[in-house]
């Protein structure tokens, strides 16, 4: 690296002291979703989702809780109510990422539902969502524990995928490995399932 980008890198970890992430307080509005919350249900059944969320009565949104150590210390939510609003929404923002499974590779996709999906399809993974296009040392930090990292974001992020691997690959010292996705995980194209497969490991 050269020294712009060494300084440019440690400066947020010099300035932000660690602290204990709060826990969560579960608003109102979000439930244990029933079978009579329509479209919460058929969402999931979409994706070939099962279990873990809530549903947000309010703002109709299937809601994808977070985790740290074992507390749930942030949520977010999909939005599939007919109302105009944002599609994502965040309801602490004390998380900068979400993760699901504990295999040896890092995959990193840009949303739940991918990340889900990815997790699902694939063996040996860890898959984390970045929860947007942006990555920052917190993200780098999670990969860096993992000896190998697969970046595959959405086909319009191209560029962000070529961005970022080279920043992993700063950050961590270890070689990581980008995917040009034909179409996003969710979908589930074979051609991607199966690029995937070959980069993550079998």
């Amino acid at each position: 690296m050269t020294a712009a980008e060494i300084r440019r890198h440690m400066r947020p970890a010099q300035e932000e002291q660690p602290k204990e992430i709060e826990t969560m307080e579960l608003p109102a509005q979000l439930v244990i979703p029933t079978p009579q919350h329509i479209k919460h249900n058929r969402f999931l059944r979409r994706w070939g989702i099962v279990g873990g969320t809530y549903y947000d009565v309010q703002q109709e949104r299937v809601v994808f809780p977070i985790y740290h150590k074992g507390r749930m210390i942030d949520a977010v939510g999909r939005a599939v109510g007919t109302r105009k609003q944002p599609k994502w929404y965040r309801y602490t923002g004390a998380a900068h990422y979400y993760t699901i499974g504990d295999g040896d590779t890092m995959l990193i996709v840009e949303d739940v539902i991918s990340a889900i999906v990815a997790y699902q399809e694939l063996s040996n993974v860890t898959c984390m969502a970045i929860l947007g296009t942006t990555m920052n040392h917190r993200h780098f930090e999670k990969i860096g524990e993992y000896n190998q990292s697969v970046i595959a974001l959405d086909p319009d992020a191209v560029g962000k995928t070529i961005e970022y691997r080279r920043e992993i690959e700063l950050w961590t010292g270890k070689q990581a490995k980008a995917l040009s996705l034909s179409d996003d995980i969710k979908y589930r194209m074979p051609e991607d399932m199966e690029n995937l497969q070959e980069l993550c490991g079998r």
